[in-house]
């Protein structure tokens, strides 16, 4: 049986973790090197074991005796020593063990020793091959005898795939969880206080759990992350086909992460928002999908209240529609009020609902007769039925009487040529000739 003084298990499983080896294979190097066998505690223990350090360790892993200045300098020095044998012996941990005895060339020479270490360390001949680092770990047999039952436990990988398996997922892939990690196994902090500085990270604090959990997916589970990520995906592209939003494969793969690790890939009003960005018309100044719709809607609203908005204006507000930011309502509202300020005589009747086109129709109708011009001849735009609209004798707002009107569109250069004007001429000039006495 082999064991590690107290106080000195960290450094044990700094140099097994680091090397690949089993722990209690470091644990029978100590125990071979120093003498100590665990039946004395305290000085006399930690003094073998420290003159193991500052001698063995220090004298095959620095160009300089004086580089180990404490225990953790040795373990370094032991970590670089060791690493380079097993590279040199193929990861053969006995011919290293031999190589690490009796010096590189020379493995004969420390076969024994290797074996006796071996031997303490019950690690069966078909492991001598490889290297295995499954002993760091309380949980696995061939750890938990070589530490005295009243050290602490062990904080290790395998206890926290175990108890915590969202923070083992982590700790390997973010720099800054692994370097508690790291800072945690050097001083032998309890699980309880590795687990609080954890949760204490920048890292934890600026990710939601939400993000945690996908992250972890991603790390223990990637062929059920992928997944997620794809079907996420699809529905993202059809979504984005019906809001008429082009993106490429890589956008939409890109929100679809975002979305899993934001925890908003159910949130139907956070992905509009994304999506807005990439609505742009599809066809000269026409959009597709709802956009479309919104378009239609929007230019409709225009052309019922005689107003006009720039394509930029228009494609800004469209898409902050699609995005939830504004809705069709609040936009035809603002349509609305500037129509009741453009035709100020109108202003009760359009702010309480009524379209301009319906009180223009009347002037309309009247102006395509005179002029003979037909249904769509004469339209809301057109001079002459601004002009009438925004009649303001002497400064003041006012309908205009239809006959008003009426002469106005005689005025007319285009009413000259049509039928009617000929019949009214005619009729003026066989008035004239009535009233100068002749007939005919």
């Amino acid at each position: 049986m082999v064991y590690v003084p107290p106080g000195y298990e960290s450094l044990v499983q700094k140099a097994a973790t680091a090397l690949g080896i089993p722990f209690a294979v470091v644990a029978a190097q100590i125990n071979q090197e120093s003498g100590w066998n665990g039946s004395v505690v305290g000085s006399q223990g930690e003094l073998g074991l420290f003159q193991f350090m500052e001698g063995t360790w220090k004298q095959y892993g620095t160009s300089n005796h004086n580089d180990a200045k404490n225990p953790a300098d040795a373990v370094n020095a032991y970590i670089n020593y060791m690493r380079y044998l097993l590279k040199l012996e193929h990861n053969d941990m006995q011919l290293a063990l031999a190589a690490y005895n009796a010096g590189p060339g020379n493995i004969q020479a420390g076969m024994g020793y290797a074996q006796k270490v071996l031997t303490a360390a019950s690690v069966p001949g078909v492991q001598y091959q490889y290297t295995d680092n499954n002993g760091v770990s309380l949980a696995n047999s061939t750890m938990s005898p070589y530490i005295p039952q009243a050290s602490q436990p062990v904080l290790s990988l395998d206890m926290l795939k175990s108890e915590y398996p969202l923070v083992a997922a982590m700790v390997s892939s973010v720099p800054e969880l692994h370097n508690i990690y790291s800072n945690a196994v050097s001083a032998s902090w309890s699980t309880d206080r590795f687990i609080a500085a954890v949760q204490n990270s920048h890292w934890w604090a600026t990710h939601s759990d939400t993000a945690r959990q996908v992250f972890a997916t991603m790390k223990a589970d990637p062929a059920t992350y992928q997944q997620q990520v794809n079907n996420l995906q699809a529905s993202l592209t059809a979504m984005a086909s019906s809001l008429g939003a082009q993106l490429t494969a890589q956008q939409v793969q890109a929100i679809a992460v975002d979305a899993l690790t934001g925890g908003y890939d159910t949130n139907q009003s956070v992905l509009r928002q994304k999506f807005a960005q990439y609505v742009n018309p599809v066809a000269g100044v026409h959009f597709g999908g709802d956009a479309g719709a919104y378009e239609d809607q929007l230019r409709q609203a225009m052309r019922d209240l005689g107003v006009f908005m720039p394509e930029d204006q228009l494609d800004k507000q469209i898409r902050q529609i699609i995005s939830g930011q504004q809705t069709i309502q609040g936009v035809s509202a603002q349509l609305r009020a500037q129509s009741a300020s453009m035709y100020p005589a109108y202003s009760t009747q359009i702010n309480s609902g009524m379209n301009l086109s319906d009180i223009a129709a009347p002037f309309i109708s009247r102006a395509q007769q005179l002029l003979e011009t037909g249904v769509g001849g004469v339209n809301i735009e057109s001079p002459l039925i601004k002009s009438a609209l925004q009649y303001a004798p002497g400064g003041v707002p006012t309908a205009m009487p239809l006959g008003d009107f009426e002469k106005q569109v005689r005025q007319d250069p285009r009413w000259l040529s049509t039928d009617n004007a000929q019949d009214s001429i005619m009729s003026n000039a066989h008035r004239v000739l009535v009233d100068m006495g002749f007939e005919y």
